[in-house]
């Protein structure tokens, strides 16, 4: 028995309205006519590549959010408040690095 296919490569920008395929289209995003799309794609790669990028941002402020949540509580438990603030300032620098190297990634 083999083992199963891996995901395409692509397969990512799926959710952002991308797939290759036989057929000319024009992107709802940049307006240009684009070559070499799935008959029902309505994203060019480009654009589906920002709007991925321009997610993994938006997923790095739900994190900086969590952890500005997770500070307050802390501060409500009678956390020295040194604490809480240094926990607070390390989530998000971590959050923020991992979607830049995410968004700047190939």
């Amino acid at each position: 028995m083999s083992s199963p296919m891996p995901p395409p490569e692509w397969e990512h920008l799926k959710c952002y309205g991308y797939a290759p395929g036989g057929y000319v289209s024009r992107c709802c995003h940049c307006g240009k006519h684009v070559a070499g799309l799935d008959k029902l794609a309505i994203t060019c790669r480009p654009c589906a590549e920002k709007l991925n990028a321009r997610g993994a941002l938006t997923g790095a402020a739900n994190d900086l959010l969590a952890a500005a949540k997770q500070a307050r509580s802390a501060l409500l438990t009678k956390w020295p408040i040194e604490v809480a603030l240094a926990n607070v300032y390390r989530d998000a620098l971590r959050a923020l690095d991992e979607a830049i190297a995410k968004a700047e990634a190939p």
